[in-house]
């Protein structure tokens, strides 16, 4: 295949991402307004999980195996390559916006942010999220009630906002 013939795949992967992504996050935005901050956060967050799937796509679509390896793949594109790149950071942007602006919501209502070298609540709720569907599905459980199933004496914990 030829180079022009990548950069067309890479070109439509980028676009098709893009677009996906600003579909979700619109969906984002009409749930977070009908149900307000706090309901979404509890029971509507679960659609900006559908972004892991088209992230995951976009990484096997590509033979990409990483952001960084994206990045600089699209770095060294030809002009449309780095304009869908550039149109996808810019969703991507908006979606940190969009996060952001919860998390302000919810801490002026005197809740906490938890941060880098926090102690986390073990009290805090989770909930599966089926990757096939953007609703949370399945068993609710605690952190504390997850950590103490586990055998392994350190836990990585990973929560995503953003999901490149």
């Amino acid at each position: 295949m030829s180079g022009q013939d990548l950069g067309g795949e890479l070109k439509k992967a980028l676009c098709e991402t893009r677009d996906s992504m600003e579909e979700i996050l619109n969906e984002a935005r009409t749930k977070l307004e009908k149900l307000g901050a706090s309901k979404f956060i509890n029971e509507g967050v679960g659609v900006l999980a559908a972004g892991i799937n088209i992230y995951a796509n976009l990484f096997i679509r590509t033979g990409m195996e990483d952001r960084q390896t994206l990045d600089a793949a699209v770095g060294k594109s030809n002009h449309a390559v780095r304009e869908a790149g550039s149109r996808l950071y810019d969703i991507e942007d908006e979606w940190n916006e969009f996060v952001g602006e919860i998390e302000i919501s919810e801490s002026q209502k005197g809740g906490s942010l938890i941060s880098a070298g926090a102690d986390i609540p073990t009290h805090i709720k989770l909930k599966h999220i089926s990757l096939a569907g953007t609703e949370a599905t399945g068993s609710e459980t605690t952190l504390g009630e997850l950590l103490a199933r586990t055998r392994h004496p350190l836990t990585l914990l990973v929560l995503n906002r953003h999901f490149a």
